[in-house]
């Protein structure tokens, strides 16, 4: 009976040995960084990289080109699902991109319901290995305007309709607004998707319109409540660094540069 046990325990250990250094094994194949052109309805592209390290912690990178729009970052955690073929991104505040098939080719981003994307610009989903190198002439100087006179610049979110905007409900962070006086232009990242557009600026009066967005699916209203209070702001004041945009004399949105 003794022997029994101990040839059960045996190879139980041994069992345990060989699993440990199969998934360490797989882990360290995975690690290094995957990158791709992700589409981008509203913007002329969207450089997207992940890094994955041993230590199963990742790093991720968003870059929207020609746009003055700032990089975003996100970091994390991130593990194996579904019999090692699928790898699962555990962010802070949002679950968006963040599941991912494992292919001989390299990693394809998976949709909110795990499945892949249809269309022509599937192909654009394949994250292949290596860091992309993008151009100089493909990036903007998102370097803030400094003019406290000045509507030119970027804009960070500070208050929405009279309260203090939970951040944790955003998926890339809270927003910003850039406004470009010289051609009558906007880009916003409203949390999740950017948009661009035209902005009519007359005195003290505003309108935002011609919105183009890209279609990131986003959980939760924050970002549609952002982008319908923007719609319906007619008037602003800036007053020491503070933009305050109206809707029918009542503050809608407040940024501060």
């Amino acid at each position: 009976m003794k022997k029994l046990l101990f040839a059960v325990i045996l190879f139980t250990l041994i069992s345990g040995c060989k699993e440990d250094r199969f998934e360490k094994g797989a882990i360290i194949k995975m690690t290094g960084a995957y990158s791709s052109f992700l589409p981008c309805n509203g913007c002329k592209g969207l450089s997207y990289e992940l890094s994955l390290n041993e230590d199963l912690k990742f790093n991720e990178r968003l870059i929207y080109i020609n746009e003055n729009i700032q990089p975003i970052f996100n970091n994390g955690t991130w593990q194996f699902e579904d019999d090692n073929t699928k790898i699962r991104l555990f962010k802070k505040d949002t679950k968006a991109m963040s599941l991912f098939l494992i292919t001989k080719e390299g990693l394809i981003m998976l949709d909110s319901n795990g499945k892949k994307f249809t269309g022509e610009d599937a192909d654009k989903y394949l994250l292949k290995p290596g860091s992309i190198q993008i151009p100089e002439f493909m990036l903007v100087d998102t370097t803030l305007t400094k003019d406290p006179n000045s509507l030119t610049g970027i804009w960070a979110l500070t208050e929405m309709n009279g309260q203090k905007p939970d951040e944790s409900k955003y998926q890339n962070g809270l927003p910003y607004l850039n406004i470009t006086e010289s051609d009558n232009k906007f880009t916003t990242m409203s949390g999740c998707n950017t948009s661009k557009g035209a902005v009519q600026i007359k005195d003290d009066l505003i309108s935002f319109s011609k919105f183009m967005s890209s279609n990131m699916p986003c959980e939760g209203t924050a970002e549609s409540e952002y982008l319908s209070a923007m719609k319906s702001a007619d008037s602003f004041t800036l007053e020491n660094g503070i933009l305050s945009l109206k809707a029918a004399g009542k503050t809608v949105l407040k940024f501060t540069k």
